[in-house]
């Protein structure tokens, strides 16, 4: 007997981004700040090896206001921003289906109140998760210029700087921080070693 564990949709964005123009969220929308970074670090990125073409964002509603990213080092898990933007603002995320593409609209709204029953059992069922995505590449910011290095995961485990090498492998993305330039390859090549102890 096998069982499949279904994560939230909204757990295609669990990565760590780049922390930029937050004050969009001020003069634009909180709503079309969270399109834009979808569209930039998820679907129209420089690498299109790892973009997810077949999503679609429309936003709805225009919130001027502001939500902490929570960055340390220039960095913020986009997931967990979704999230905060959610309990704070009433942002949503909604996510369809339609015509062979991921439809995911973005709008403040009042969510409905549900009562549940408190007096359950406690859960005594324990299931442990393995992920076996691997990190296909590292992007690493470089705090002392902002500047950006990206090192990629080949299918024979070695890795390479060149995004369009013909031998990439799939996988997910990984961001760290560093203060110099001259510590990114290493720390980038620590990532990626990692996985495979």
């Amino acid at each position: 007997m096998a069982t499949v564990t279904a994560l939230d949709i909204s757990n295609i964005f669990d990565r760590k981004i780049i922390e930029k123009d937050t004050e969009l969220m001020t003069t634009d929308s909180i709503e079309e700040f969270l399109a834009n970074m979808i569209s930039e670090n998820f679907v129209n990125s420089d690498d299109s090896y790892l973009n997810i073409s077949y999503i679609d964002v429309y936003w709805h509603t225009n919130t001027k206001a502001v939500v902490s990213t929570n960055a340390e080092n220039g960095l913020y898990n986009f997931h967990t921003f979704l999230i905060n933007c959610r309990q704070s603002k009433n942002i949503y995320t909604d996510f369809k289906f339609e015509n062979g593409r991921l439809r995911i609209d973005i709008q403040q709204k009042e969510d409905e109140t549900v009562l549940i029953d408190t007096t359950l059992a406690e859960v005594t069922d324990y299931n442990k998760v393995y992920e076996t995505d691997v990190t296909a590449k590292v992007q690493v910011l470089i705090r002392e210029d902002n500047s950006v290095y990206n090192l990629y995961l080949k299918t024979d485990r070695t890795t390479t700087e060149n995004k369009d090498d013909p031998d990439r492998a799939n996988g997910k993305v990984e961001t760290i921080s560093v203060d110099t330039a001259d510590k990114a390859a290493e720390e980038a090549l620590n990532v990626m070693k990692r996985q495979f102890i």
